[in-house]
Formats: structure tokens, C-alpha cells, sequence
């Protein structure tokens, strides 16, 4: 791998990261800085405040939408690989600050991935995704206001994937991915369907 390879090879997935240079997301993934939206957001919560979110792609439209009271989603989930650590805490409480500010919200139990990156089996993944639920729903996720589904059972999520798989191929994948078996690029697919699934009718 040569130092441009390096470079460009920023985050792993399904490994640790050490970023360096956030001005080379910036650029490499077309983020922009977050900053300028936070004295304009409702309620902004500590994540934001703090700067801890940092960037983002297209989040005025978001914005615009909390402010007319136009409907949107927010979409998030968790890898049911174990109880709830700090990280995942901040991903249900920012889940859970977009529902209170409107959104529909969508939690995905990534019984998937856990099964191609960890080799968890489903029935373990379910037992482990009670008690993630359980604590998502004690820090304030409205239910009613929410969609929380496993991804093995969501016919949806895998009818996208399989949609999304005929347009992908596998240099693509080993571009994005590096050389990875076949069950994490399936998993990555899947993931695309997590995402676009608020945007079906039904």
C-alpha cells in the first residue's frame, strides 16, 4: 500500500480507527462542519454544544424541516454484540433528541453484521438485543414515534439490499471495503437499505 493508499484508507467498519486528519474527511467525504448550525438548532443537545458532532452532509434540510414542522426521519441502530457502552449511548441519545424534536425514528438491531463481523448466531443476537432495547426505551424513545426491527426479520431492508446489489460490483466493494468476505460487503448492503427504508410509502 503506498502513502496515497494510506491516505485514503481512513475507516475500517468493522475495526479501530485513529483519525489524524479530520480536515481530510472533510474533503474526502464531502462533509461539511457542523459548527454554523448549532446556535440555529432547537434545543441543540450536549453533542452538538460540545462539538462532538462535527460534521455533517445536507443537515440543512433536516433543520428546515424541524423548524416548518415538516415531516422527517431519523435512522440509527445498534450492533447487538453486547450491553450498551458509551458509544452506543450517545447513538440512542441522538436518536432520541430528533424524535423529540419530530422525527420519525428507525432503530436497526444489526443482527446481520453482528453474525458476519462477530459470528454471533441470531438467537444470541435477539437475547443481547432485549436488553439494548430495554435500555433504549429507559432513556426516553417514544415507541409510538418509532420503528425498532431486526434486521434478519425486516423483509424490506433485505428486499433494498438484494435491489442495491445488482448495481454494485464486487471491485467496488474491495475499493470501499478492502478485501473482505463476502458476508460484510452483504452486510454493507444491508445497511444501505437500514438508510433508505424511511423512504418507502409503507
Amino acid at each position: 500500500m503506498n502513502a496515497a493508499d494510506e491516505k485514503k484508507a481512513v475507516l475500517d467498519p468493522w475495526g479501530a480507527t485513529v483519525v489524524d486528519d479530520y480536515n481530510h474527511l472533510y474533503e474526502e467525504f464531502g462533509i461539511q462542519k457542523f459548527d454554523d448550525f448549532t446556535s440555529q438548532v432547537p434545543n441543540p443537545n450536549m453533542y452538538m454544544r460540545r462539538g462532538v458532532i462535527f460534521g455533517h452532509r445536507d443537515f440543512g434540510q433536516i433543520l428546515a424541516a424541524m423548524k416548518e414542522g415538516r415531516d422527517f426521519a431519523v435512522m440509527s441502530g445498534i450492533k447487538p454484540t453486547g450491553e450498551f457502552h458509551l458509544g452506543t449511548l450517545m447513538t440512542a441519545k441522538e436518536i432520541i433528541y430528533f424524535q423529540q424534536q419530530g422525527a420519525q425514528a428507525f432503530y436497526a438491531i444489526a443482527d446481520i453484521e453482528a453474525y458476519e463481523d462477530n459470528r454471533l448466531s441470531f438467537d444470541e443476537t435477539e437475547k443481547i438485543a432485549v436488553g439494548n432495547v430495554a435500555d433504549l426505551l429507559a432513556l426516553g424513545f417514544d415507541p409510538k414515534r418509532g420503528h425498532i426491527y431486526r434486521q434478519y426479520k425486516e423483509m424490506h431492508v433485505r428486499d433494498l439490499a438484494v435491489h442495491f446489489g445488482a448495481g454494485v460490483t464486487l471491485a467496488t466493494m474491495k475499493a470501499i471495503y478492502g478485501e473482505r468476505h463476502i458476508g460484510l460487503y452483504l452486510s454493507a448492503l444491508i445497511q444501505a437499505g437500514d438508510i433508505l427504508m424511511p423512504q418507502l410509502k409503507d
